[in-house]
């Protein structure tokens, strides 16, 4: 080899070596640079959900029906209800004189009818699912006018009542989404045979959407035995197995005796109409076939009778 060719030789691998020396410096300053990786999540772990920012104190018809939802679960998840009456009141459903909010909720419901909500209970209702009591209850006015059962017939009570499956289905169907999906169902208990006057007719059915009793209105009740004497044979004491008077009747000063009651009249399109109870009239007297169901007059009387297949105004309570 000539003397030329062995220099040439040398300078090719000087130039290679400072070449792979390059390289690797350049590597070493772009690793050292590049900003660290995010660490990877273990398979099926779930990004936490955002905070929810705090929820603001308002008068009770300026909440939507999911912050009403969401003061609702506060209430449920306070240790007793003297702490969970005062987050309702913290929140302006009760006042300084631990009276409920009085003012009304609006409700837009399908078809672009507009009807008012009230609240009546707090903590009052069983949840159907054992998990204690719902936190809050409400009264909706009239969103239709139906009859209870397509015969003048009360058998079945409530639990077998065409009106219960009406409101159920199409009834829940008319609220709007916010609400309904937040709407927990509850144990009501009712006379469900119908025409008799024994206590073991009352039994319980778990309702989303349901109409109030005689009871859970008016408070303790005497009407039969005040109508038929002695003949009634206690059967008032079926009358007061359903439920217990709602704090928002109790506060109206809503009784037995109600009658011409403002705060029993409720409107149905600009109209006060007469509202259904649950509660079958049981006492069956000189074998009378008809059957009938309680209901509030349109001019607020609160202890009416009308046949099951006549109309009168749905008014149904829910719990949050």
């Amino acid at each position: 080899m000539s003397k030329a060719s062995s220099i040439v030789k040398t300078v090719l691998g000087l130039i290679i070596g400072l070449a792979f020396v390059g390289a690797g410096v350049f590597a070493l300053l772009y690793v050292l640079n590049e900003e660290p990786a995010a660490p990877s999540k273990p398979s099926g772990q779930v990004e936490p959900e955002p905070e929810v920012d705090v929820l603001e104190p308002k008068s009770f018809p300026e909440y939507t029906w999911t912050e009403l939802g969401l003061i609702a679960d506060l209430i449920e998840a306070a240790p007793d209800e003297a702490s969970g009456r005062a987050i309702a009141q913290e929140y302006g459903l009760v006042d300084a004189d631990g009276r409920l909010a009085t003012s009304t909720h609006l409700i837009v419901i399908e078809g672009g009818m507009t009807v008012e909500a009230r609240l009546v209970g707090i903590l009052h209702d069983t949840r159907a699912d054992g998990q204690g009591r719902a936190a809050l209850t409400f009264q909706v006015f009239p969103i239709a006018v139906r009859r209870f059962n397509p015969t003048a017939s009360s058998t079945g009570g409530w639990q077998g009542s065409e009106l219960r499956a009406w409101l159920a289905q199409d009834g829940m169907a008319l609220l709007p989404p916010e609400l309904s999906g937040r709407i927990l169902p509850v144990r009501k208990s009712t006379d469900n045979t119908g025409k008799t006057d024994t206590t073991s007719a009352v039994t319980t059915t778990d309702d989303a959407l349901w109409l109030f009793s005689c009871r859970e209105v008016c408070g303790e009740i005497n009407w039969l035995e005040e109508e038929f004497g002695y003949l009634s044979d206690g059967a008032d004491a079926m009358l007061n197995a359903e439920g217990t008077q709602y704090e928002g009747f109790r506060q109206a000063g809503v009784d037995q005796y109600s009658d011409s009651d403002p705060y029993l009249i409720l409107p149905f399109r600009g109209e006060d109409v007469p509202w259904w109870y649950r509660t079958p009239y049981a006492f069956e007297f000189l074998a009378v076939t008809d059957d009938t169901f309680y209901q509030v007059t349109a001019t607020g009387y609160a202890s009416a009778t009308n046949l099951a297949d006549s109309e009168a105004g749905v008014s149904f309570g829910f719990c949050l």
